[in-house]
């Protein structure tokens, strides 16, 4: 595991468009999470221009299933901010998309990830997958409630939030902990608790701990609120 601390979110997401400009380089496959860090880090790939970018394949490593113009969709927010701009091609991103019936969602977006990732193991091999963790722990869209998706052989499930019901799409602990690199973005003091939780007391129930990649490497970009309890 290889911890940065920077000095607030902004910073923390200048560092992470940093390590996606250096993949971007030389072009790969690249899983996003939602959230509202997210939504700074993209901001900042506008910022940058369309050069950077324009050789990695975009993907969710969870999706709300709801319709694209819904606010709630973080392929949505990706698209307005960085796809509608002109600065990633279209064609460059591939999005879960909505259907009313979830199996028909997981069919489509198995389909594109078996056709634009390279597989290893029986399981996609994404070059970086980016993820965050909630209060509870969560990660992707694996909960506590539900850690058996997180140990699922399949690369892909189809799961409910515990409070609201609403259904997601999610890459399983397996695909995760076969990418080459897995990076967390984490930022704000509300992430301390959980991340000391997760990164110092490795607390088994919670799935942000279970990330291990087996061939990969594991990273951290925290700012120092969300870092305020970790020794480092």
């Amino acid at each position: 595991m290889k911890l940065t601390i920077c000095k607030d979110a902004y910073q923390t997401c200048i560092r992470v468009a940093e390590k996606l400009a250096v993949l971007g380089a030389k072009g790969g496959t690249v899983a996003l999470s939602g959230g509202s860090t997210p939504k700074l880090l993209f901001k900042i790939m506008r910022e940058q221009g369309a050069e950077r970018w324009e050789k990695l394949k975009f993907f969710w490593g969870d999706e709300r299933i709801v319709p694209a113009e819904s606010p709630e969709s973080n392929y949505g927010e990706f698209y307005r901010e960085l796809v509608a701009s002109g600065i990633v091609p279209a064609e460059n991103v591939f999005q879960s998309p909505y259907y009313p019936d979830t199996a028909e969602v997981l069919k489509d977006t198995a389909l594109k990830i078996e056709r634009s990732v390279p597989h290893s193991d029986g399981l996609p091999r994404f070059d970086l997958i980016l993820l965050g963790v909630g209060e509870d722990g969560h990660t992707a869209s694996v909960f506590p409630d539900n850690l058996a998706s997180f140990n699922s052989e399949k690369a892909l499930e189809v799961v409910k939030h515990p409070a609201s019901g609403q259904k997601r799409i999610t890459l399983t602990g397996s695909a995760i902990n076969n990418a080459a690199e897995v990076l967390f973005l984490c930022t704000g003091e509300s992430k301390s608790y959980i991340l000391y939780q997760v990164i110092c007391n490795r607390d088994p129930r919670l799935p942000a701990t279970h990330v291990r990649p087996v061939k990969g490497v594991l990273r951290w970009y925290l700012d120092e609120a969300a870092a305020g309890n970790i020794n480092y």
